[in-house]
């Protein structure tokens, strides 16, 4: 299976492996939210926005291509995104490397021992 695009690795990656950790893409996410962000004129859009049905967003989740290595620019989109919606954590992924970070800190945050690789489950939330 060849993915080309970051909109294909959100269909054929990311959301069977959230559907896996209890998450509802009807009920728990919203795609391509607009946010106004601090440092910018202009608005940025966040890939997913995972709200578990509730007005106060829980994290995001900033998409990319799975042919793309993570870079320090995109967990800083990432942050600054969480910043923006006060979400405590944001998760960076190209659908096979995850990373989770601390939104105040930037610190990579363990999920079940582990620095990389995991999503919190919506129970574990």
């Amino acid at each position: 299976m060849t993915i080309r695009t970051e909109t294909e690795t959100v269909i054929k990656k990311i959301l069977p492996y959230l559907r896996r950790r209890g998450y509802s893409p009807e009920k728990d996410l919203d795609f391509e939210t607009a946010v106004k962000l601090p440092d910018r004129y202009n608005k940025g859009y966040i890939d997913i926005l995972v709200t578990c049905g509730d007005a106060a967003p829980k994290f995001v989740i900033e998409a990319k291509k799975s042919a793309k290595v993570l870079t320090d620019k995109d967990r800083a989109q990432a942050i600054g995104y969480g910043v923006a919606l006060k979400v405590p954590f944001v998760v960076v992924t190209n659908g096979t490397t995850i990373q989770c970070l601390n939104t105040n800190t930037t610190a990579s945050l363990q999920c079940n021992g582990q620095l990389e690789g995991c999503i919190p489950t919506k129970a574990q939330l």
